[in-house]
């Protein structure tokens, strides 16, 4: 399939891809417009919306990006900033200026990674293995499902949701043009984007989807050895303390569970 041109780019995208796939998918429409291009929506069954994710971003042009989001999750008819308003400007320069380094060590702060308390049994943990990694990657199946977006809270049926796609920017700008963060412990939009430019440059991480009080990532390259998942614990401790504090209980742990894992899971309540 020829990638499709961001000079054609129609309302009838997404739908195309989709179709050509064979990927169910019900109505679609364009939710509000980015540098005076149309954003797309198609709504796709949750259970087919990693393929159609993955269907978009084999095709679509590099620069533009597919992205999960629930139905009705902005209102229709939302007018973003263009990429050349002072304030996103302002936002792009701050987040490629954010010392990343001090950033992990003041969310840190004092914590002791040397002694950390381990609330969890040998054989407790045992039961909290990787889950199968055929939509995507592992992760700790009774505390944190695979591309949690996609699924009800309660998992009894996959709920719709919507596929759009952002064109002519980079993945890791989506946080600012959202002005997606800064409630509780959640990090500005503009440390977002400098994570997620850090972990794509490093591990290829892409925005999967977000919503109200979560995001989530694929990584087409997670560390391969153990002795490197440590470091990339550490840091997502620091951006996101509650996969620790009311998931694996230790950095250690959160540790065991990236190591070639496709998918990683945030959220902040």
């Amino acid at each position: 399939m020829e990638p499709f041109s961001p000079d054609h780019f129609t309302t009838h995208h997404l739908t195309a891809i989709l179709e050509q796939a064979g990927i169910p998918f019900q109505d679609a429409g364009v939710w509000g417009a980015l540098n005076d291009r149309p954003l797309e929506y198609v709504t796709v069954p949750g259970k087919v919306a990693y393929q159609a994710w993955q269907a978009v971003r084999a095709v679509v042009s590099p620069q533009s990006h597919p992205l999960i989001l629930p139905c009705n999750c902005y209102p229709l008819g939302q007018v973003f900033p263009k990429a050349s308003d002072p304030a996103i400007l302002r936002a792009i320069d701050a987040a490629v200026g954010l010392d990343l380094q001090q950033w992990w060590s003041d969310r840190w702060g004092d914590y002791d990674f040397e002694n950390e308390i381990d609330e969890f049994e040998a054989d407790e943990w045992s039961e909290l293995e990787p889950a199968d990694a055929s939509e995507g990657g592992g992760t700790i199946a009774t505390e944190i499902p695979d591309f949690t977006l996609t699924r009800d809270q309660l998992n009894l049926s996959h709920r719709p949701v919507w596929l759009t796609l952002f064109p002519q920017i980079p993945a890791w700008q989506i946080p600012l043009y959202l002005q997606y963060g800064d409630w509780n412990d959640c990090p500005l939009p503009g440390e977002h984007a400098a994570i997620l430019a850090h972990w794509h440059r490093y591990y290829g991480a892409e925005l999967f989807g977000l919503d109200e009080s979560t995001l989530e990532l694929w990584v087409a390259e997670p560390p391969t050895t153990e002795i490197a998942t440590l470091p990339l614990a550490k840091e997502q401790f620091a951006y996101c303390e509650d996969i620790v504090s009311q998931g694996t209980m230790t950095v250690a742990r959160l540790a065991q569970t990236l190591y070639q894992c496709n998918h990683w899971y945030f959220w902040w309540d």
